[in-house]
């Protein structure tokens, strides 16, 4: 986990912008604070992320 702070107020979009721009991953995760999940979620949402090619049309 890595915490990044703005220097100025970015609004929630530019905030979640900002984010995903630095995690440099194929598979960022936002979550809003009151989200819940249960156990092995990111497996069960990975699994589905991979089951099916994106189409890029």
């Amino acid at each position: 986990m890595r915490v990044l702070r703005n220097n100025h107020n970015l609004g929630f979009t530019g905030t979640v912008n900002r984010g995903m721009a630095e995690v440099g991953r194929k598979h960022p995760i936002l979550l809003n604070s009151d989200a819940r999940v249960t156990p092995n979620w990111i497996a069960g949402l990975l699994a589905a992320a991979r089951s099916r090619p994106r189409s890029l049309r």
